[in-house]
């Protein structure tokens, strides 16, 4: 549901046109009075649709949250914060929020807050580049030892990124200079 999610609500000229056209179709069966649908397939189709509604509604706000708070970042942190918290406990399986956290906590200075936050992105998508990357940076002042491990393992996710080349690489050089 989640991928299908994102494909949906980034190409709605395509969409929109789709599910007016599969409301179209069923129009004329709820019009025939004689051998429509009948009351318990209506409420079954009422019970679905509200299903659906729980699950879409949201995702939808979710993903405005964190829109909401990429433009909130640059000057006010505070309430782009407070958003992205509500993004991602909105929806508990997208990374996106608690990555764009971690980010803006570590700029802000507050390294175990980021780390915390990146921790949890990590694990709602363990597979993803993004979150081994950011926390190795955040680890990177505190615990070297563990932002090499977190530095390798987004080099194993993404092995063609050139920043997490970049990483591995001025890690390799630090411990090399301690």
């Amino acid at each position: 549901m989640h991928a299908s999610f994102d494909w949906l609500w980034n190409y709605p000229a395509i969409t929109a046109p789709v599910i007016f056209l599969l409301g179209a179709a069923g129009a004329p069966s709820l019009l025939n009075r004689t051998g429509g649908l009948g009351r318990r397939t209506r409420y079954i189709g009422a019970i679905v649709f509200a299903a659906a509604l729980l699950i879409a509604v949201p995702l939808f706000l979710s993903q405005r949250y964190e829109n909401r708070a990429y433009g909130e970042f640059p000057g006010n942190p505070a309430p782009a914060l407070s958003d992205l918290n509500r993004a991602a406990d909105l929806n508990p399986f997208d990374p996106q929020p608690l990555l764009a956290k971690g980010v803006i906590e570590s700029r802000l200075g507050r390294d175990a807050a980021a780390e915390s936050a990146l921790r949890q992105a990590i694990g709602r998508q363990p597979d993803g580049f993004a979150g081994h990357f950011f926390l190795a940076r955040v680890l990177a002042r505190t615990d070297l030892t563990a932002a090499r491990a977190e530095a390798r393992e987004a080099l194993r996710l993404n092995p063609l990124d050139p920043q997490a080349r970049a990483l591995a690489r001025s890690l390799s050089r630090a411990r090399a200079q301690r």
